[in-house]
């Protein structure tokens, strides 16, 4: 009996790392729980996707499945947060799947990892919410309220202003289906200036022109920031120093 009990006690520890689910996927799951290789299968389906937003749309397809163990779904939850914050393409809603994984288990084997980088996030919004504040270019607001997962209203602002996206913007659009080529009934991408080869046959597809409100709410992350402008402190970093930790705001890849 001493020697089992020996033997579970270790196989507890040794199953608390982020490698496998260990004992608290046993733990947190029932019969009808979908089995390891079959999410395993899932999951590597989902990764095969080079565009984010198909990889964001498949990990959100596995997210609304009820089989799901705990282990499962903060794994998963963990993969859909760190590519949107990375990626520049929902940081918002990257905060609100750290907070998700912290609300399965203050043990679960992501939330560690989650509670670090719910911070970065959070100071990474902290300083965007700040640099409205500033006078931005069109573009550079776009950058930021884009980031954040407000993507209607970014693009619904670009399209009633009649500038032209940046080359980078354009193909970030076109990725989340905003920006369609050869639509002859839809309106020219390019509205003022002079011509730009890159823009020839692109046109607006997405939602109307008409500047809707923000599609997500904000979540007033600055109401205790310093008041010199820089980000109020998560982790004890800076979020400007940590570009190298980060990618570009806006990169997302083509399909």
């Amino acid at each position: 009996m001493k020697t089992y009990l020996l033997a579970a006690a270790c196989a507890v520890i040794l199953g608390t790392g982020m490698a496998g689910p260990g004992p608290f996927a046993a733990v947190a799951q029932s019969p009808q729980t979908l089995s390891e290789a079959a999410y395993e299968a899932l999951l590597a389906e989902a990764k095969a996707h080079e565009n984010p937003v198909d990889y964001d749309a498949a990990l959100t397809s596995i997210l609304n499945r009820s089989d799901l163990s705990d282990y499962q779904r903060g794994k998963t939850l963990f993969e859909r947060a760190t590519r949107r914050w990375k990626d520049g393409m929902d940081k918002l809603g990257a905060l609100d799947d750290f907070e998700a994984i912290l609300a399965i288990d203050a043990n679960h084997p992501f939330a560690n990892n989650a509670k670090i980088e719910k911070g970065w996030a959070e100071d990474e919004i902290i300083w965007i919410e700040q640099q409205h504040e500033d006078l931005q270019t069109i573009a550079e607001w776009f950058d930021g309220v884009f980031s954040l997962g407000r993507h209607d209203e970014a693009v619904a602002r670009y399209r009633k202003s009649g500038i032209s996206p940046t080359p980078v913007q354009v193909q970030t659009m076109m990725a989340f289906g905003y920006i369609c080529e050869d639509r002859p009934d839809a309106p020219k991408l390019h509205q003022f200036g002079p011509e730009r080869p890159d823009l020839a046959n692109l046109h607006w597809c997405g939602p109307a022109a008409a500047m809707p409100g923000p599609d997500k709410a904000p979540r007033l992350l600055t109401a205790s920031a310093p008041a010199t402008g820089s980000p109020a402190p998560g982790d004890g970093k800076n979020a400007a120093a940590r570009k190298d930790e980060a990618q570009p705001a806006i990169a997302v890849a083509g399909p």
